[in-house]
């Protein structure tokens, strides 16, 4: 398995050349393989587009959550991982979602497992979490949304740990 590392502005192979791109986030997700590494440094950034992840790669946050942040405020969908059946994990992040009812920060479909773990999401007025046919774990996380978690259609949580808040039932 291979590490690639991101940055605002690129990625790279681990001991490899820097990529250029606009969508670092993505752009590492694309020329990942199944069971690779994306250590994410620190920085802040902006998502204009959903970052679609469909292979078992994991997504860490190469420092604290403070140091880590990715504004979704102008997505519906800030992550998409799906028709997945590995097991994988997303850590070490900040999530700034917008304020639409019927967005979804984390959207967890058809997925084997998905392990969630020190990720903080915040100040979205839809989803912080939402997993249909999933698997996923969410362990000393801070969720802060209208509706924090939801699970449908054969979905497991299990949830560690976290701190919920939540303007209404989620």
């Amino acid at each position: 398995a291979e590490t690639i590392h991101v940055n605002e502005t690129g990625w790279w192979f681990e001991g490899g050349s820097f990529n250029e791109s606009t969508t670092p986030i993505q752009s590492a997700v694309n020329n990942a393989s199944d069971g690779d590494t994306i250590l994410i440094e620190p920085g802040y950034y902006s998502i204009a587009n959903t970052i679609d992840v469909n292979k078992a790669v994991n997504l860490i946050g190469n420092g604290t959550t403070e140091q880590i942040i990715v504004n979704a405020t102008s997505v519906e969908i800030a992550f998409y991982f799906h028709d997945e059946l590995s097991s994988i994990e997303m850590k070490n992040l900040t999530i700034v979602g917008r304020n639409n009812y019927w967005d979804k920060v984390i959207l967890v479909e058809n997925y084997g497992f998905l392990e969630i773990g020190n990720v903080n999401v915040t100040d979205t007025d839809g989803w912080g979490i939402y997993a249909k046919n999933s698997t996923i774990r969410v362990k000393d996380s801070k969720i802060k949304a209208s509706r924090c978690i939801e699970t449908r259609e054969n979905s497991y949580i299990e949830i560690l740990n976290n701190q919920i808040d939540s303007s209404s039932l989620g």
